[in-house]
């Protein structure tokens, strides 16, 4: 086996009459398969025509219908059939005017490349005829008289090999497909004949048989468009737009397809790079793409701190809060002891304690919250504990807490009920002097209605302001003085 690189010029007077004996396009279509030996070619065509007109359909490419004679050309018909259905068309007729004779060789039939008879037949059922053609079968190729103007299901051409090129070479798990010029693709044949393409595979590298030689594509353009998948101009393939060649120099491709990019490719400068769909990232290969996990405490949703997790976050407090009850993003503030420093703002000076807290202020100056004792203010019915910004209501032995009020309880052996935490009564020193406020202004009313009642107290009845005995007072409530303060 030969093979080149030639120049397209040097192609140019010999390669234009290849193309014009070989390569042109050919009226009765490709052939569906074909097999060839030292000296000839055979090609089966499934054309449902008369038995002229595949006369002429091989005579367009220098050959004839098959002459089938011998048994060695009657098996390679044979296998050339298998996986057909019906009849086709071989080179066997009748002259015009004459009819069948079984004793003469071949029933009278010329076979007709003229080269005369043959020993070899095949013939079917016995049948008298007159100016009738020959079919063969695909069931055991045998011979059928057949009427030379019917349309039968296709016919088999032969041709004579010359100048053919041996199989390329090839390595390992590498091969070649070859397609003839007369349209059937194979891999095995131990020669091919000229005008034949073979593409080898995988690296895609065609060649085309020229004088028992092979030439590398790309060649003369006015061949097969020069063995370019695209365009063929001067003797080069050129791609379209957004496609590049490939290193067969006929190929052209996506240069993305090559990367292998998980979402898309791009053209940055002179080459090709990977990138992601929004809301993504390229992984570190380049190549693949990863969803961009967003921060679920970035908008900061948590009034204090924020903690991310898997699919959501959790909001916690600092010092003297806890997250409140009412939205878990809020914190409220929060005292685990009776006495906690206050919480002022600095413009305003206004300060604030956690709920079941009133705020205070020492000696010294410095604001704090203490616990108000709600037990103080009467909001149990009958027994009170006071805890730290709230209080518990519990009943005497023999009632039961029901809506927060102590009912007679049936069961006398139980014990007394405990509820759950109340909510705080959230008082300021202000409320606390209202309340006292009230309450002298009432014992003071119903005093004064009294002496109208009864004028004759009223005489002896005197409120001294300046005694020591019955004295009320009004002043500013603290903590202290509301703790200790009575009537």
């Amino acid at each position: 086996m030969r093979f080149k690189h030639l120049n397209p010029k040097m192609l140019s007077t010999v390669g234009l009459l290849v193309a014009a004996l070989y390569l042109l396009p050919r009226a009765k279509g490709e052939a569906y398969s074909g097999y060839c030996t030292e000296k000839q070619c055979f090609a089966v065509y499934r054309n449902s025509i008369d038995f002229e007109s595949a006369e002429k359909a091989c005579k367009l490419e220098n050959g004839h219908l098959v002459s089938v004679r011998s048994l060695e050309f009657h098996n390679i018909v044979s296998v050339l059939l298998v996986n057909q259905t019906g009849q086709f068309w071989i080179g066997l007729y009748l002259p015009s005017g004459q009819c069948s004779d079984d004793s003469s060789p071949l029933r009278g039939h010329r076979w007709i490349d003229g080269k005369g008879t043959s020993a070899f037949q095949k013939w079917g059922e016995k049948s008298s005829s007159c100016s009738s053609c020959v079919s063969v079968s695909t069931v055991d190729a045998v011979w059928t008289v057949e009427s030379c103007n019917d349309n039968i299901d296709g016919f088999i051409c032969e041709y004579d090999l010359q100048n053919p090129c041996n199989p390329l070479t090839v390595i390992g798990d590498a091969y070649v497909m070859y397609r003839t010029y007369y349209g059937f693709e194979v891999q095995d044949l131990t020669l091919l004949p000229p005008g034949t393409t073979a593409t080898h595979k995988p690296f895609d590298w065609k060649y085309i048989c020229f004088n028992e030689m092979w030439v590398g594509a790309p060649w003369q353009c006015e061949i097969l468009n020069g063995g370019c998948d695209h365009v063929c101009s001067e003797g080069v393939c050129t791609c379209p737009p957004g496609e590049i060649l490939q290193h067969n120099n006929v190929s052209c491709i996506d240069p993305c397809d090559d990367i292998g990019c998980a979402h898309m490719c791009k053209r940055r400068d002179n080459s090709y790079v990977c990138d992601c769909f929004m809301g993504h990232a390229l992984e570190e290969d380049g190549k693949g793409c990863k969803e961009i996990v967003k921060n679920p405490c970035g908008p900061r949703p948590c009034e204090h701190n924020c903690t991310p997790t898997e699919d959501s976050f959790i909001c916690s407090c600092k010092d003297g809060y806890v997250v409140s009850e009412r939205n878990h993003t809020l914190c409220d503030m929060h005292c685990p002891f009776e006495e906690c420093p206050t919480e002022c703002d600095p413009n305003t000076h206004q300060c604030r304690c956690p709920p079941g807290y009133v705020d205070d202020e020492k000696d010294t100056g410095q604001k704090f919250c203490v616990d108000i004792d709600e037990c103080h203010n009467y909001n149990c019915e009958q027994n009170c504990t006071n805890t730290y910004g709230s209080y518990f209501c519990f009943c005497f032995e023999g009632f039961s807490l029901i809506d927060e009020k102590c009912v007679k309880s049936f069961d006398t052996t139980s014990n007394d009920i405990w509820p759950t935490d109340h909510p705080y009564t959230e008082a300021s020193a202000g409320t606390v002097l209202g309340i006292v406020v009230c309450t002298v202004m009432v014992i003071l009313g119903m005093i004064a209605i009294v002496c109208h009642i009864h004028k004759r107290c009223c005489s002896t009845f005197e409120i001294d302001l300046k005694g020591q005995d019955n004295i009320y007072y009004l002043q500013q409530v603290t903590t202290e003085s509301y703790k200790k303060m009575s009537i």
